[in-house]
């Protein structure tokens, strides 16, 4: 019998298209470390299907696991960053419901089948705009940049 539960939720619409998050949350009260994860794909496939075996590996073992969908290259550059961006935000904003420690959240992903775009190029182009009401996110931002999510109004931050 599995020590943690599942679910989907999603984090994001863009006009009718929904990002889906599958949350792995151990039992018990919590709150717990989190790790979210961003699934391989060279910017171009993969989906949160292809990280359930983690997910259940980490939440047995006492920490929740965030792996998202987002958006690829064919919708446009910086979208996956955007999408990837707020799903941070999200979860960090949903801590208690998904009984995450906030200032226990590392970000991570899969290098397999990837052009290491999920281990390398996004979190630190996110690591760039940690907080968006910086003067360094807000440059960002003003030139093209990645912090904010589409049409939607960014969580609080945490």
């Amino acid at each position: 019998m599995p020590q943690f539960t599942t679910e989907n939720v999603c984090y994001l619409k863009h006009g009718e298209r929904e990002m889906m998050a599958r949350v792995f949350k151990p039992e018990g009260a919590g709150p717990f470390p989190c790790y979210i994860d961003l699934h391989g794909g060279a910017w171009n496939n993969g989906d949160l299907e292809d990280r359930t075996s983690l997910g259940e590996y980490l939440a047995s073992r006492g920490t929740v696991m965030v792996t998202m969908n987002f958006r690829h290259a064919a919708d446009g550059y910086p979208t996956t960053l955007q999408d990837i961006n707020y799903g941070v935000r999200w979860a960090k904003a949903h801590a208690k419901e998904l009984k995450i420690d906030p200032s226990k959240v590392a970000l991570g992903g899969v290098v397999r089948r990837s052009s290491g775009d999920a281990v390398g190029h996004a979190p630190e182009r996110l690591a760039l705009c940690v907080d968006p009401r910086s003067s360094r996110c807000r440059r960002q931002r003003q030139g093209g940049g990645h912090a904010v999510a589409g049409d939607q109004s960014d969580p609080p931050l945490q």
